[in-house]
C-alpha cells in the first residue's frame, strides 16, 4: 500500500531489469573507459550497471491501474569484477546515482513529455523505462566510442562521465544540437554525470523492454533488437 502514499519521498523504491555494460578495452574506445576510471590504471571499474528503480510495478498490483504518484528513476553504478559497487577514491563516496530521466525531459521540453499519447500516462511524463546503455559505433569503425542510451522506445545518444574526467567532445555531438543538449541532475548519489547529446529519437511505436545485443565471435557483427521480450517475440535488424 506504499504507492498510495502522498509524500512521494516517503515510497519505497524497487529496482527492476538491470544490465551490464562490460568496459572491453579490445571492442571499447579507450575514451570511454577514461571517462569511467580516470585513467587510473589500477583502477578498478570493470562495468557500467544501469537499472529502472520505480515506486509501482503492475506485477504487484495487476488490474489497480496507474498511481497518479508514479515514478520511474534512472540508476546508473560503476561496479568492480565482483559486482560491488566502486568507491570514488578521492571523496569515497560510492559511484551510484539515481536521475529523475523523465522529469529533466520535460523540464527542457521535450515534446512528447507534454503530448498525451496515452490518457492513463498524459500528466505523468514516464516514457522513459526499464533503460539499457549501449556502447556503438560508426558503420566505418569497429571501435565503439559512443554510448546510446535506450529506453523503452526511445534512444539516443550520451555522454557518461566521472567528476574530475576531462571535458571532451562526444563522438556523435556536431554541434548543429547545442540546444537540444539536457545535463542531467542527479536526485541522488554523486561522483557520475549524465549528458544527453540531443533529445530521444523514437524508434517504434510502443516498445517497452528492448534488448540490443550483437552476432559475432568479436562482438561487431550484425546488430540486433529484440522487441517485447516476454510475448509476441519479434526481433529486428540495426544498421
Amino acid at each position: 500500500e506504499s504507492r498510495e502514499r502522498p509524500n512521494l519521498d516517503d515510497h519505497p523504491l524497487y529496482i527492476y531489469n538491470p544490465m551490464l555494460l562490460p568496459l572491453n578495452k579490445e571492442i571499447m574506445d579507450e575514451t570511454i573507459i577514461r571517462d569511467l576510471t580516470l585513467g587510473e590504471e589500477d583502477s578498478t571499474v570493470a562495468y557500467v550497471a544501469v537499472f529502472r528503480l520505480s515506486n509501482f510495478a503492475n506485477c504487484h498490483g495487476p488490474g489497480r491501474g496507474v498511481p497518479e504518484t508514479f515514478r520511474n528513476y534512472l540508476g546508473i553504478a560503476l561496479l568492480d569484477k565482483d559486482l560491488n559497487i566502486v568507491k570514488d577514491r578521492a571523496h569515497g563516496n560510492y559511484l551510484n546515482v539515481i536521475i529523475d530521466v523523465n522529469q529533466d525531459l520535460f523540464d527542457a521540453n521535450w515534446n512528447y513529455c507534454k503530448i498525451p499519447k496515452h490518457p492513463e500516462f498524459s500528466l505523468l511524463k514516464q516514457w522513459m523505462q526499464d533503460c539499457q546503455l549501449i556502447a556503438a559505433h560508426p558503420k566505418l569503425s569497429k571501435t565503439r566510442n559512443q554510448l546510446i542510451l535506450l529506453c523503452n522506445e526511445y534512444a539516443w545518444p550520451v555522454l557518461l562521465q566521472r567528476e574530475r574526467a576531462p571535458t571532451r567532445v562526444a563522438p556523435m555531438d556536431d554541434g548543429k544540437h547545442d540546444k537540444s543538449k539536457i545535463y542531467f541532475k542527479n536526485k541522488y548519489g554523486r561522483g557520475l554525470h549524465l549528458t544527453a547529446i540531443r533529445h530521444p529519437n523514437e524508434l517504434l511505436e510502443y516498445g517497452k523492454n528492448l534488448h540490443f545485443f550483437t552476432a559475432g565471435a568479436d562482438a561487431n557483427g550484425p546488430g540486433f533488437l529484440e522487441i517485447w521480450a516476454a510475448g509476441p517475440h519479434t526481433v529486428l535488424p540495426v544498421t
